[in-house]
């Protein structure tokens, strides 16, 4: 879910946005090493997995170092 919301932020996307790539885009799924039968995501999974990034300091900790990663490539 971090990687997801990372290319999130990184393309600007709604929730919806995101959503829709997660379910139909083959190349994020694969990219995100998603099973093809295990695609599955709602609103409201999105929306806690983003509060959780922002307010729990390990979340926090990953999404900088993940963040930090792709500026450096």
């Amino acid at each position: 879910m971090t990687g997801l919301i990372v290319i999130k932020e990184f393309y600007g996307w709604t929730e919806e946005q995101t959503i829709l790539e997660y379910m139909t885009n083959l190349g994020m799924q694969y990219a995100l090493n998603v099973e093809e039968d295990k695609v599955s995501l709602s609103k409201r999974t999105l929306q806690r997995y983003i509060k959780m990034s922002r307010e729990e300091s390990i979340s926090q900790k990953v999404m900088i170092d993940i963040t930090r990663a792709f500026l450096k490539n």
